[in-house]
This record gives structure tokens, sequence and C-alpha cells, in this order.
């Protein structure tokens, strides 16, 4: 499979195949998703390469990541996500202080540094208050998909937050 990174064109493996586990489409997701996975870990680093060289890499150049896209394809595996909720609870807190920081700060009209930003960043994080909006905000939007779920699905079989299982009539 080709994956195209600024223009340029670099291949990598696809390791998924039709079989028992996986039906064609499957196998083709998969194998996307794993490209375009490696295509967005390795774009910054192309980028730079691209701009130490600007904007023509040399043969060598070309040759030396296509080496290097080879070697993250024959290394890299699908992250496994089991702290999804653990990183949405932090992006929220995340969201609520930054607005929080950057409100005070207009409202206070004052000028800060950038360590007195990260001081007042680390006060807010360490806020209960900050936690319990972002456990409301979350519960929030849990509410609002399990309501939209519902209605599009139609009374579906299977259908849930995290997955679709369609019922197949044998």
């Amino acid at each position: 499979m080709k994956i195209s990174i600024s223009q340029y064109s670099f291949s990598v493996r696809e390791p998924y195949s039709e079989g028992t586990e996986l039906t064609l489409a499957e196998a083709q997701a998969l194998n996307r998703l794993r490209a375009e996975n490696i295509r967005n870990n390795l774009g910054k680093q192309w980028a730079k390469t691209l701009i130490k060289a600007k904007g023509a890499p040399s043969l060598a150049e070309l040759e030396a990541f296509r080496e290097k896209v080879a070697e993250y394809d024959l290394e890299y595996k699908f992250a496994e996500q089991v702290n999804q909720a653990q990183a949405t609870i932090e992006t929220e807190i995340e969201a609520i202080v930054l607005a929080q920081v950057e409100e005070e700060i207009r409202l206070s009209s004052i000028e800060v540094n950038k360590f007195e930003y990260n001081a007042m960043l680390a006060k807010a994080r360490r806020s209960e208050n900050v936690l319990h909006k972002a456990q409301h905000r979350l519960k929030t939007k849990q509410e609002i998909a399990a309501k939209l779920i519902d209605e599009l699905s139609g009374g579906i079989e299977g259908i849930g937050p995290r997955f679709v299982r369609l019922r197949r009539e044998p």
C-alpha cells in the first residue's frame, strides 16, 4: 500500500488479510487505518526533512526516509487504548483549566510571563471544582450520544455507544 506524505510516496505493508476472523472489508479498513497511522506518525519527521532540504530532498534523503518508513512499518503495531476514559477526562480537565486561566487573565488585565502562566494552570488543575465540571461535561456528552444513537438506530439490535453489530439473517 502506498502512503503520501507531502506529495511524496512511500510503501507500507498490508499485514491484515481476509480470513476467518476478518471480512475482506474489515481487512481493507484495518490496512487503511494502519497506513494512515504510519503516515501521521512520520509526517512531522518528513516535514523537517523537507524544510532542511528546502522542499527538494536529494535522492539520498528520499531513500533514507523510505528506509525509515520501511523500518517503522515493520515495527508498527496498533496501540492499545485501554485508558481512553482517563484520556477523555484529562482532555476535559485541560479544556476547562485553559478556559479558566485565560478568562482570569483577561478579566484582571494583567500580563503574566510563562512561569506565572504555568503556575496558574497547575493551581487550576488541582481544583476539585475542575474535576467535577469535567465529569459533568462527560456525563452530559454521554447522555446526548446515547439519545442520538437510540434515535439513529431505529431499534436495530446490538447498537451501542462503542460498536455497531448488525443482526445477520441465516
